[in-house]
């Protein structure tokens, strides 16, 4: 829940981080890793579900973990309106 607090927080004021969010290796269908939901899909969909963001407006991750949010990419594979920065060590994960 802290992610959809912090993202619907980021509206208000900007900038704002949540440290103890990240699930980025659960997939739509299924979790995987440590992840059993994807925190930034879900906080996205609530905002757009709640008309906090527009249906057209455009959301940016970045993602500096060390293995790569797999499930973020799988949840937005298909969505123009979502940029994924995603920095990496492919060797890991």
């Amino acid at each position: 829940y802290g992610t959809v607090l912090s993202a619907r927080a980021t509206l208000d004021d900007g900038f704002v981080f949540n440290l103890g969010g990240g699930f980025h290796h659960a997939k739509p269908s299924r979790g995987e890793g440590f992840c059993v939901y994807n925190d930034v899909a879900v906080a996205v969909a609530l905002l757009r579900l709640d008309g906090l963001l527009a249906d057209a407006a455009r959301v940016a991750y970045i993602d500096l973990d060390v293995h790569q949010g797999n499930g973020v990419a799988h949840c937005f594979i298909d969505d123009p309106r979502t940029f994924i920065f995603d920095m990496f060590d492919p060797e890991i994960y």
